[in-house]
């Protein structure tokens, strides 16, 4: 027991060593010197030279997966392993002239106004045997648990999942809002961890995973294991014929080996057949949380999956089904965990009204404009002067308030207007007297505000590519209404990161996912408008908060307003520590 303990002690030291060069070799690539060969640069690190170093890095994690199979000749194999990378590491810091840094720490740069690419808000821990970033095998399948204070429950998941997993397979751990243990435990077995610091829900930490997975196809189940692991790679052949699909507890076949109670037994069916009802798709199990996706098929839907918590699931089938992907069900064996931690009659309220929020947004009609640019060179330059001027006092309502709101957070005397329209916000800022620029992809807004605001300044920019601004030029920088039209909001958040100067602020403004704002959405579409805008992407608060952090905005706030149609965040550019 005590060679054991010995053995998996040096493992763990070792590893933590490599993943340390693994972080200096990333951050030596940062570095604003020529490495090239026989360049200067390159002669005085020597055999430190970064190439070298992550050759190195894989070569030995790569040793590592076969310590646990001959444990005499494996710890003295680690034993010098360890020499050696203790003696590259010494030899590394030293010739590059940094401190050393604990394995966690963000990568320090030589450019601290760039957008960080990571956070320290966002961690991603390689422990034993789990590979590292610079690992490009082929990955089949990646299993996504979401994980959320189950130090209770991931052991006995991670030691049956590492029993049946094979080797074109990843296991990745989602612990997103961890107060307890489970990811500290979690390192100690062959997984990627990817880590927030706020509770994102199961949607949430599901996607936040995807982000960080390699595999052509996503598994995700849950951590109490009401299904067994072994039932995966059926999961995955089936998978092989369709895009989606699911572990039902409600076909032949499928076997219930513990009950749960006749409460859940009764709930779980209604609400099945409130999902039929509603969306008019023949499967029998919705809310078994044991599911395969194709991942380029999850990739495709991101955009349009707008719930975080147990009503994941139905987003996912419902914007699938409408989109016309392949979903099939298979019969599983499943069975109660009588340790479940959900308040079932609490999720009766919030799962209902995700239905229904879900519901809604999928009756809204399609997008008829291809193209952002394509719609709004349509519509004439003092379009959303007239609406906010509209005799329809809802709409004016609209516009007038939500403009004020933003304003009344904006900071400093130069100001950008991102997605800036008809002017309607450049108004109120030049009568506060603030230097304001406008930006728009629209080149008719651009001219009208040129002609009514000639106190402005006027570009037609898209908001992922503000080029003719320099790094930190702004002391705020207003973004209402514009994040829910881009297909990559966070390149724009970068972007905005980029031109503001540090402790500037962002406010931020867009659709919150939200029972009235889907339905005002379903009513605006079908009733209002003759031709669409591109397909919108409304945000929850968690999302939106993830996605700054994410960047590395220090938020302020992020909460509903506008009877909770929309969401404000406040943000404000702190110092980079990614």
């Amino acid at each position: 027991m005590c060679f054991e303990a010995s053995l998996s002690a040096r493992k763990v030291k070792l590893v933590n060593l490599i993943n340390r060069l693994v972080i200096y070799v990333d951050m030596v690539d940062r570095m604003p010197y020529d490495f090239s060969e026989g360049s200067e640069y390159e002669k005085i690190l020597g055999e430190s030279h970064k190439y070298y170093l992550q050759t190195k890095c894989e070569d030995l994690l790569g040793t590592l997966q076969h310590l646990d199979f001959h444990p005499r000749e494996a710890l003295d194999l680690g034993c010098r392993i360890g020499e050696a990378v203790e003696s590259l590491y010494e030899h590394f810091t030293r010739i590059v002239g940094i401190d050393k840094l604990p394995i966690s720490c963000p990568l320090p740069s030589t450019k601290p106004d760039d957008p960080p690419e990571t956070v320290t808000d966002v961690e991603i821990l390689f422990p034993v045997g789990a590979g590292t970033a610079s690992d490009h095998r082929l990955t089949y399948a990646s299993i996504i648990i979401p994980a959320y204070n189950e130090e209770a429950r991931i052991v006995r998941c991670l030691e049956k999942l590492c029993e049946v997993k094979k080797d074109d397979w990843e296991i990745i751990v989602s612990a997103d809002g961890c107060s307890d243990r489970t990811i500290e435990i979690a390192k100690g077995y062959p997984v990627k961890i990817v880590c927030f610091p706020e509770r994102l829900g199961k949607g949430g930490g599901v996607l936040h995973a995807l982000e960080f997975a390699s595999g052509e196809n996503i598994v995700f189940m849950d951590a109490d294991l009401c299904v067994s692991p072994k039932e995966i790679p059926c999961l995955l052949d089936k998978l092989a014929s369709y895009d989606i699909v699911i572990g039902s507890r409600n076909l032949k076949g499928s076997r219930i080996l513990v009950s749960p109670p006749s409460y859940r037994k009764v709930l779980g069916k209604g609400f099945n057949w409130l999902f039929r009802i509603l969306f008019r798709i023949d499967l029998r199990d919705t809310q078994c949380g044991f599911k395969a996706v194709k991942k380029q098929v999850l990739q495709d839907l991101v955009g349009e999956l707008h719930t975080d918590g147990f009503a994941f699931d139905v987003d996912l089938i419902a914007k699938a089904h409408r989109r016309g992907y392949r979903i099939a069900e298979i019969p599983i064996e499943w069975s109660y965990d009588n340790g479940s931690k959900v308040d079932v009659f609490r999720q009766i309220y919030f799962m209902g009204k995700d239905l229904m929020t879900i519901w809604l947004e999928t009756n809204k009609r399609e997008k008829v404009a291809d193209d952002l640019e394509q719609f709004y060179s349509k519509l004439a330059g003092d379009t959303y002067e007239k609406a906010s001027k509209s005799w329809f006092l809802p709409r004016r309502f609209w516009h007038d308030h939500k403009n004020k709101e933003v304003v009344k957070h904006v900071a400093g005397k130069n100001v950008l207007d991102v997605g800036c329209g008809s002017g309607t916000i450049v108004k109120k800022l030049l009568a506060i007297n603030k230097n304001v620029v406008g930006v728009d992809i629209s080149e008719q807004f651009v001219e009208f505000c040129r002609t009514k605001y000639p106190d402005g300044k006027f570009y037609r920019l898209d908001a992922n590519n503000l080029k003719v601004f320099e790094d930190n030029s702004f002391d705020s920088i207003v973004c209402s209404e514009v994040l829910e039209h881009l297909d990559t909001p966070g390149n724009a958040l970068k972007e905005f990161y980029r031109v503001l100067r540090r402790g500037g602020s962002l406010i931020v403004t867009t659709p919150n996912v939200s029972f009235r704002w889907a339905l005002i959405e379903a009513l605006w579409t079908n009733v209002r408008r003759n031709v669409l805008e591109t397909r919108h992407k409304a945000f929850s608060g968690k999302r939106l908060n993830y996605l700054l952090r994410k960047v590395g905005y220090n938020v302020l706030s992020v909460k509903p307003f506008m009877f909770g149609c929309l969401l404000i965040g406040i943000a404000k550019k702190g110092d980079r520590r990614g």
